[in-house]
């Protein structure tokens, strides 16, 4: 989904709902999107047996026309923002992970007494900055999740897009195009770049033979680490340690 495309049409509705313990809904044929949040208790969402749970770490995007049950497994509060947009933005319940909802429920609130005295576009300014820290917070700490992930796994020479992907959750394709819009490079040559960058550390301890090195960099031949090696740097991890030895 591209979030910095969404045009809202109209903020509908807004509530901050007490949830009770055990109890079920269910949605059918949802009017609206809506935004909901935790601010305490504990909710799963459940559509086409795919369980998606609300807490204090995640906000939910509910799609217009969705059918869902609601489970609530621990009583509290939730708030709820309801809109329309000029376009469809997704067709099924999405989870985004954020570090703290602290300032996103403080924004909330605002926008609720906005919305309470019919400031329109006083409204729609506040809600497109809680927009805009959802995505921002999303995007950061998804970002933290795929560099570690690789980071972590640099040694496995079968390290590839569909492993990554799965790992995270995601789909190839938007791995690929976060890659391109975040890093200006594909993830093969992201992930090309931090094993020569390790591959020069180990080189620089002279500690490891090359076959040692290009094992630990995850490369399953030396024939491959070298001409990955020679592509970046300009000569090969031989000649580079020697330059090193001799200086």
């Amino acid at each position: 989904m591209e979030t910095e495309k969404i045009r809202i049409k109209k903020i509908v509705d807004i509530f901050y709902i007490y949830s009770k313990k055990g109890t079920i809904d269910t949605m059918t044929n949802r009017n609206n999107y809506g935004i909901t949040f935790t601010d305490s208790g504990k909710i799963t969402y459940i559509e086409n047996d795919k369980k998606t749970v609300s807490t204090s770490s995640n906000i939910i995007l509910l799609p217009k026309g969705a059918n869902y049950k609601i489970l609530r497994q621990e009583s509290g509060f939730f708030p709820v923002i309801n809109f329309d947009c000029e376009e469809k933005i997704c067709d099924k319940i999405t989870s985004f992970d954020i570090i703290s909802s602290k300032n996103i429920l403080k924004l909330f609130f605002e926008l609720k007494e906005s919305f309470m005295k019919n400031s329109t576009f006083e409204s729609l300014s506040i809600f497109y900055k809680i927009l805009s820290l959802i995505f921002e917070q999303s995007i950061t700490d998804k970002s933290t999740q795929i560099q570690k992930y690789i980071d972590d796994n640099l040694t496995d020479s079968t390290l590839s897009n569909k492993k990554i992907a799965d790992a995270l959750n995601i789909s190839e394709s938007y791995l690929n195009k976060f890659f391109i819009k975040h890093y200006g490079i594909s993830p093969k040559k992201y992930i090309i770049k931090k094993r020569i960058e390790l591959a020069i550390i180990y080189l620089g301890e002279n500690r490891y033979n090359i076959g040692q090195i290009c094992e630990k960099c995850g490369y399953s031949n030396q024939y491959s680490f070298s001409r990955a090696f020679k592509n970046i740097r300009g000569i090969s991890p031989l000649e580079f340690k020697k330059t090193i030895q001799n200086r």
